[in-house]
């Protein structure tokens, strides 16, 4: 039952193992998740000024966790038959998949020599791991 007394102030709290704290979604969010060990490049992906939307998917990339086409046909082998239509957006070649997204269609193979080039970065393989330790190097120096 809920009592109510209009000589006190409201206040917003929860309980976190029988204990009630003041409310913020930070601490929410602190009790809450499951902490790992943290990988070296999470300050080139979120940072204080990131762009929350950009963040996320960059995240997602480097997780390799987008939903490609060779992810769904892992799952449900039975989607096959529906999928026999779909194909890479970019080049129409072959399905999608992380690797071939980014590296290995042609389009995307184009934007990746070319950001490689500008960038001096032409050592690195076209790999999300090799390019992100590129980038952990460069911005401890």
């Amino acid at each position: 039952m809920i009592i109510l007394d209009a000589t006190k102030k409201d206040k917003l709290v929860w309980k976190h193992d029988n204990v009630e704290h003041p409310f913020s979604s930070s601490a929410v969010w602190n009790a809450l998740r499951q902490r790992g060990e943290e990988v070296n490049w999470a300050h080139l992906v979120w940072f204080s000024s990131c762009i929350p939307k950009h963040a996320f998917i960059m995240w997602l990339i480097i997780r390799e966790k987008l939903l490609t086409q060779d992810k769904i046909l892992k799952w449900s082998p039975s989607r096959r038959l529906n999928m026999n239509v779909m194909c890479c957006s970019l080049c129409i070649a072959a399905f999608d998949s992380h690797s071939h997204l980014f590296f290995e269609c042609k389009y995307s193979m184009q934007v990746w020599l070319r950001v490689r080039n500008d960038a001096f970065m032409q050592h690195i393989p076209p790999k999300w791991n090799d390019i992100m330790d590129w980038l952990n190097a460069r911005e401890q120096v």
